[in-house]
């Protein structure tokens, strides 16, 4: 009878199960309302200060625009926070600096899941960028008003609308993808060019309906004021009325996320526009009453209502029905099995 040869046997390695990873909480809900109750606060803040309190800030973004156009060429003076060439002036007010797409990019970086040592980071590093933006435009702003004058008004509001908002949501995303790895940059250069496209189509397009728009409201207030015996008559002098242009914001930033017509979205869709014609008539109405006796609080809640209108609110509601559009889809990774070895 031969040796029998004993049979060895390893014993089974545990299962690893490679399971996807948990999705990244970069686009729950709570993160995005958090980001508007944050926003919201500081907007409220700092609009109840004069805006002698950032006059240092005005002079300082009046002196870099200055200074950016002397290294191009041009030599404008300076006289405090105004800005002169030739016949042509500006004067550089809060609205013109980084205090609110700053605030704006502040309260995102609060609100959203990430580690200190990134918020630092993105603070740091996202607040000077988006000052450095706002320099560049503000100096291709004038140095074009200097050369048609009729068309500053229009670039005005165009580069401060649009071009900044597209500046900070893509500083935003930027640093969703350091902060966190389930966040993607793919489809973000795509997306900007949509909504630069889009939002350039609604801005010629309501270029001409403004003003007609803004006298419909206008009865509205009229009408609103009659109920109370005031016979109003509001004159229209201008042809841009800047505080209408968050509509171009929020259509632009609409037609460009994907999905944002889907069914689930359309509530969302319907209640941001209204509450932006709300905001609209809310400020008409802040309009009439700084002529009263009560003009100086009527001016605070006004300037709150159009920097809030301006730029929180085209944003936020469309992160509530974009909130996933940067995240990416768990790897369909395999299972990965250690199978036994073989017995000899």
């Amino acid at each position: 009878m031969g040796k029998q040869k004993k049979r060895k046997y390893i014993k089974k390695d545990i299962v690893a199960d490679a399971s996807p990873s948990k999705p990244s909480s970069s686009g729950r809900p709570k993160h995005t309302i958090l980001f508007g109750f944050l926003c919201l606060i500081v907007y409220v803040i700092i609009t109840q200060f004069p805006e002698s309190v950032w006059g240092s800030l005005n002079r300082h973004t009046a002196t870099m625009v200055v200074r950016l156009l002397a290294a191009f060429g041009r030599y404008p003076e300076l006289s405090g926070d105004s800005i002169r060439h030739g016949s042509f002036s500006a004067q550089i007010i809060s609205e013109c600096t980084v205090l609110y797409v700053g605030a704006l990019f502040f309260s995102f970086v609060l609100a959203w899941p990430a580690s200190m040592r990134h918020k630092i980071i993105g603070l740091v590093l996202g607040i000077p960028v988006l000052h450095t933006v706002n320099i560049i435009r503000l100096a291709i702003v004038f140095a074009l008003g200097t050369v048609q004058p009729n068309l500053f008004n229009i670039l005005h509001v165009y580069f401060g609308q649009v071009i900044m908002v597209i500046c900070v949501i893509a500083t935003c995303i930027l640093w969703l993808y350091i902060s966190d790895h389930h966040v993607s940059r793919n489809g973000l250069g795509a997306f900007l060019i949509r909504f630069a496209a889009y939002s350039s189509i609604a801005f010629l397009i309501w270029l001409a309906f403004n003003r007609a728009y803004v006298r419909f409201t206008d009865h509205i207030v009229e009408w609103l004021f009659s109920l109370r015996g005031y016979d109003l008559i509001i004159p229209h002098e201008h042809a841009i009325y800047y505080q209408t242009f968050n509509l171009v914001t929020f259509v632009g930033l609409v037609l460009a996320g994907r999905g944002s017509l889907k069914n689930r979205n359309l509530l969302i869709l319907l209640s941001g526009l209204m509450l932006i014609i709300s905001m609209h008539l809310a400020y008409r109405v802040g309009n009439v009453l700084m002529n009263t006796s009560h003009g100086e609080i009527a001016f605070r809640v006004s300037q709150g209502i159009f920097i809030i209108g301006e730029y929180l609110i085209p944003i936020l509601y469309w992160l509530l029905m974009q909130r996933n559009e940067f995240t990416k889809n768990p790897l369909n990774e395999r299972h990965l099995t250690i199978y036994p070895a073989k017995q000899e």
